[in-house]
């Protein structure tokens, strides 16, 4: 059971009941988050609860303190995104805004996690937080993207993005963590070896426990050869797959000429990871 602690915003559970289909079983949601009712969409499995998030204050400002934990019960499928792209906002003092998910998938469990883009405006500082903890034979896709927003066209970058992902066991051992500290005036300085021509940046997880056995190891071969493959075809990205520390799972890192390029970039990336997961891609058809 999801534990009562007052600091999340937002708890969301999802059970396997006894037909095989995941519902939310469980949910406690605060201003200023609101979850959707819960669905069945098409190119989805059928067994799978999707649901979407929508900020209702317009977006991050300074000094917000955003949490959200979502915990997928043993063997279920489930799949989380959000309504809209997440809004930054500039901040006039020292203070961040800053946001932070804990995914905690069971036994078994498949979890999706793909939210539109955070955009920073100009100004803005952000402290960025995504943890995932895995029981064993758990799977959790994550994409994590951003994007920079100038609407005055001054040339004026956002401040400070702080941003780490972690990847643990069940018992909250450190796997895995994807650090990045960036100030906005690197980030659009056109740097070679930083950013270049590119102006949104995201990366995707493919996260599990590790698999002893050879064959896990082949699957897990097999996936990321796909993975680079996919990145060779896709226009106006450029971008890199390689595995995770500990064999813990794969991930990617994109840079993309614009928002559409890298979305379609990371939705491509899911896709391959979807058809590949054992146990799960005969689900998608």
């Amino acid at each position: 059971m999801i534990p009562s602690e007052p600091c999340w915003q937002a708890e969301v559970e999802f059970r396997r009941d006894l037909r095989g289909r995941t519902h939310v079983g469980r949910q406690r949601v605060g201003y200023p988050l609101h979850l959707g009712r819960q669905l069945r969409l098409d190119g989805l499995p059928v067994q799978m609860a999707a649901v979407y998030l929508q900020c209702c204050s317009g977006g991050l400002f300074e000094g917000d303190d955003l949490r959200l934990r979502i915990e997928a019960g043993p063997q279920s499928l489930a799949h989380v995104a959000t309504a809209a792209a997440t809004l930054v906002h500039s901040a006039r003092g020292e203070a961040s805004a800053r946001q932070e998910v804990e995914i905690e998938a069971r036994e078994g469990a498949w979890v999706e996690y793909l939210p539109q883009a955070v955009i920073l405006f100009p100004g803005a500082r952000l402290v960025n937080r995504l943890r995932l903890r895995l029981s064993p034979g758990a799977r959790v896709i994550a994409t994590d993207s951003v994007l920079s927003h100038d609407p005055n066209g001054l040339g004026v970058a956002w401040d400070l993005l702080d941003s780490r992902v972690d990847l643990c066991d069940e018992r909250g051992r450190l796997l895995a963590r994807d650090a990045l500290r960036m100030g906005g005036r690197d980030a659009l300085g056109a740097l070679p070896g930083v950013t270049g021509k590119y102006r949104a940046q995201g990366s995707i997880y493919f996260a599990g426990h590790a698999q002893p056995d050879g064959a896990g190891q082949a699957r897990a071969g097999g996936l990321l050869e796909a993975m680079r493959a996919r990145i060779d075809d896709l226009p106006g990205v450029y971008a890199g797959a390689g595995t995770l520390p500990g064999n813990c799972g794969l991930w990617a890192r994109v840079l993309g000429e614009d928002a559409v390029a890298l979305r379609r970039a990371l939705l491509a990336l899911v896709a391959v990871a979807r058809s590949r997961a054992p146990g799960v891609s005969n689900c998608y058809g």
